[in-house]
């Protein structure tokens, strides 16, 4: 018989963060994450440059839906019309500040297919020499 362990309770466990899988990482560790995720659609925009539509498409969708239309937004509004496919992809990249605050609102919702992106929430690890997993699938 497999028994299992009981739920984390925030109430009776001071510890339940530490103890949470939803944030047993830390904001370093996401931000890698959230990087090798920007590279894998970066790959796959430049395997497939009609895919820069989609995030064009989702900025049009998300400011009929915001209001009033957040800066971030608008940044990524500015970065998409003033910029070539290789200069969005590279500040979309970017290994610094700049690139991680902007990686918080991107656009690029549905380059990576569900499987994709579920390979990086339940999967990426570090490897041992700092290169990252990539989700290929």
């Amino acid at each position: 018989m497999k028994t299992t362990a009981a739920p984390v309770n925030p109430r009776t466990d001071p510890d339940w963060v530490s103890k949470h899988p939803r944030y047993r990482h830390s904001h370093q560790w996401l931000d890698r994450r959230d990087l090798a995720m920007a590279r894998r659609i970066a790959e796959k925009i430049r395997e497939k440059p009609e895919l820069m539509e989609v995030p064009r498409r989702v900025l049009r969708r998300w400011k009929r839906l915001h209001r009033p239309w957040p800066p971030a937004l608008r940044e990524w509004e500015r970065i998409l019309a003033k910029n070539t496919t290789e200069r969005i992809l590279n500040i979309l990249t970017q290994d610094n500040d700049e690139g991680q605050r902007l990686r918080q609102s991107d656009p690029f919702i549905g380059i990576l297919t569900e499987k994709e992106r579920m390979w990086f929430l339940e999967n990426y690890e570090e490897d041992t020499v700092g290169t990252r997993s990539q989700g290929r699938q």
